[in-house]
């Protein structure tokens, strides 16, 4: 995993990158208001609540695994609905 100014690049074996929304993270404490930030993600998303470092995890594993060895060239996108809201 590579963190570069609060975005994260995962690279993974034949299935791609994945792109994650915003997690929680200590970064987030930079705000004046934190819980106001909370919301902000919150209104932009589907979901309305925020990720897991586990459910990001879970899809990185599963890409770099055999149950992925034909998905390629594909970007995916953990980010609760951000893109559909």
């Amino acid at each position: 995993m590579k963190q570069t100014r609060g975005t994260v690049a995962v690279v993974t074996g034949a299935g791609g990158p994945v792109s994650p929304g915003a997690f929680p993270t200590a970064a987030e404490q930079i705000y004046d208001d934190p819980a106001a930030y909370d919301q902000h993600v919150l209104d932009q998303q589907s979901l309305k609540r925020r990720g897991t470092p586990d459910e990001l995890a879970a899809v990185v594993s599963f890409l770099a695994g055999p149950d992925a060895s034909n998905a390629s060239g594909q970007t995916i996108e953990v980010n609760g609905g951000w893109v559909m809201s």
